[in-house]
């Protein structure tokens, strides 16, 4: 929950923007998303953009956390959140790293990047940090 407040006004003004995303290559589904959240979820989306440089810290802040939570390895050394490896929990966290990995200036601690990268290299999902959108 805690990250999901930091998160969602960080990402979602910027991951319409990131190119080669299918979801967002008809200008129509990015006019869509922004009425869907301004109108029926009251997102702002100017005020969740000013917000950014007093969300920043505190997302780099819960990803540095989430280092201590790593507290194990899959069979190929991969590092993951339990001790037995791999398991349901890296699945439900790894969409919203690879989401909070489309906003620029968020630091990723080394082993928390490189418990990104590798797991989304194995399930062949690109990361949007090449193309983060400041």
């Amino acid at each position: 929950a805690r990250f999901k407040e930091v998160s969602t006004p960080l990402t979602r003004p910027r991951i319409t923007k990131v190119p080669g995303v299918y979801d967002w290559t008809d200008p129509q589904d990015e006019a869509y998303a922004r009425w869907k959240y301004s109108t029926k979820f009251g997102f702002d989306y100017d005020a969740a953009v000013a917000m950014t440089p007093d969300l920043l810290p505190k997302a780099s802040k819960l990803l540095a956390q989430l280092e201590g939570l790593l507290r194990g390895q899959d069979e190929d050394g991969v590092p993951c959140l339990n001790q037995w490896g791999f398991s349901m929990d890296d699945v439900m966290l790894l969409p919203d790293l690879r989401m909070i990995s489309c906003v620029k200036g968020v630091e990723w601690p080394e082993l928390v990047k490189s418990y990104f990268e590798r797991n989304c290299g194995r399930s062949r999902l690109d990361s949007y940090a090449e193309h983060a959108v400041a």
